[in-house]
């Protein structure tokens, strides 16, 4: 059995998550708001599914973790609504 990740947020730290994750063979959907960061995630990596709608991939039953790599200030708002949503969450707080 694998883990099904989410990374939420693909600017720099996010795209080392996709790397890793997608290396670890986790990776199922990347989202971003950024529709040229997509573009690049699913380029690199077109097995991989991309979405810009957050409530989408967090409603999504077999998604059980969430990596949000989003701006800092917005950290707080992403994580909320992944565990509200029932995930379980890595997010880095500097």
């Amino acid at each position: 059995m694998s883990l099904n990740v989410a990374v939420i947020g693909c600017g720099a730290w996010g795209t080392n998550h996709v790397r890793v994750w997608q290396e670890l063979g986790c990776l199922r959907v990347v989202c971003d708001l950024d529709p040229a960061r997509l573009k690049t995630v699913q380029a690199r990596y077109p097995h991989v599914e991309v979405s810009s709608d957050i409530r989408a991939v967090l409603g999504r039953p077999e998604i059980a973790a969430v990596v949000v790599a989003t701006p800092a200030p917005t950290h707080v708002s992403v994580v909320l609504q992944a565990l509200e949503a029932g995930k379980d969450v890595l997010v880095e707080k500097p």
